[in-house]
């Protein structure tokens, strides 16, 4: 697909794109004003940019699953910046690409110019490359802000050249971590390892240890990274009311005012509301 670097905005949205060759984008070239949306884009080849190859002057790419892409540079994404306008990747999850003979950026490889181009919220994972297997960032244009990504478990981590990187994950990528000059803008966990976090799960009242995933989704509530079971934070106090019999009146569970065949008055209700 070829969105021609002009002035008319294009949205591509829901495709699934696999299979596809062209030396500059094998599953998606785009110029200007164009914004990629929820698609999914596999085992695609090219010259620059295997997934897709996007010029980004106001361009977004969001939501989006590159995989399985081949190319010399920027096995999933090629991204070049732009004077005339930013552009943005978010909340994409780039996996399992790799690089060609030359080897420049099995996840993502960037060029950007006068405008940043800000990489938010994306899983950069499994990626090949000789020289930045989860990012590559040329050295003579970088503009780069990575915020709130986890890049891991790439064959070589980040090829930089002053990217910002804030809030962001890099771990357990083979041969470096990041190399190169970067700007540090706080709340980064770097290690040659990827540690597995847990907290505190709260579920039914009880709390145990377990990986945030893991809680959700068996319907529990999180409590955070590193926050554990002391003190007893998931207790769930038991409700309470007045039980109104014939001839007294108890705070207890409603359960027990009816097996004594009370008239309980409901939760943090007073003996005073009892009928004489």
């Amino acid at each position: 697909i070829w969105n021609e670097q002009g002035g008319n905005e294009a949205t591509l949205k829901n495709l699934i794109i696999t299979r596809g060759y062209h030396p500059d984008g094998g599953g998606i070239e785009c110029g200007h004003y164009t914004v990629i949306e929820g698609c999914h884009i596999t085992n695609c080849y090219s010259q620059t940019g295997g997934g897709i190859s996007a010029y980004m002057n106001n361009t977004t790419i969001r939501n989006c699953t590159i995989s399985g892409n081949t190319s010399e540079y920027g096995g999933g994404i090629a991204v070049s910046g732009s004077s005339d306008g930013p552009g943005s990747i978010i909340n994409c999850l780039i996996e399992n690409n790799m690089d060609g003979e030359l080897g420049f950026g099995g996840g993502i490889y960037a060029n950007a110019q006068d405008y940043p181009v800000d990489i938010i919220d994306c899983t950069i994972q499994g990626n090949d490359a000789t020289m930045g297997g989860g990012i590559f960032s040329n050295s003579f244009f970088a503009n780069i802000r990575l915020n709130g990504c986890t890049v891991r478990n790439n064959y070589t981590g980040i090829y930089s050249d002053k990217v910002t990187i804030t809030d962001s994950i890099i771990c357990g990528n083979a041969g470096y971590q990041i190399d190169g000059t970067w700007i540090d803008g706080n709340g980064n966990f770097i290690n040659d390892t990827c540690q597995t976090l847990i907290g505190a799960c709260c579920l039914d009242g009880l709390c145990t240890l377990a990986t945030e995933q893991d809680c959700n989704s068996n319907g529990g509530e999180y409590l955070g990274d590193n926050s554990d079971c002391t003190d007893d934070p998931c207790y769930i106090p038991p409700v309470i009311g007045a039980c109104c019999t014939n001839d007294t009146c108890l705070q207890t569970l409603e359960a027990d005012c009816l097996y004594w065949g009370g008239d309980w008055l409901g939760e943090d209700s007073s003996c005073d509301e009892c009928e004489p």
